[in-house]
């Protein structure tokens, strides 16, 4: 069952790899973009999985889609 979603719970670092995340980027693309190393881009992953309830890179990305949808819909004012 997914946790709760609270996009609050998400730190600055944790949207910056969602945002790499949906390009595609492979956990090493990701962390010469952010010059980390993987090991930290796999802690963000991880922590960001447990706070959105996801499994698997594909369920984040359409988390994140979602919430730019929902994001985009509240600004316009728009249900569709």
């Amino acid at each position: 069952m997914a946790r709760q979603e609270d996009t609050t719970a998400l730190t600055a670092g944790e949207w910056r790899v969602l945002r790499i995340l949906v390009t595609g980027a492979s956990n090493q693309q990701m962390a010469e973009v952010l010059s980390v190393t993987i090991h930290t881009v796999i802690k963000y992953l991880s922590n960001i999985y447990q706070k959105i309830g996801a499994c698997r890179r594909e369920q984040a990305i359409r988390w994140y889609e979602d919430q730019l949808k929902r994001e985009r819909q509240h600004e316009g004012g728009s249900t569709t």
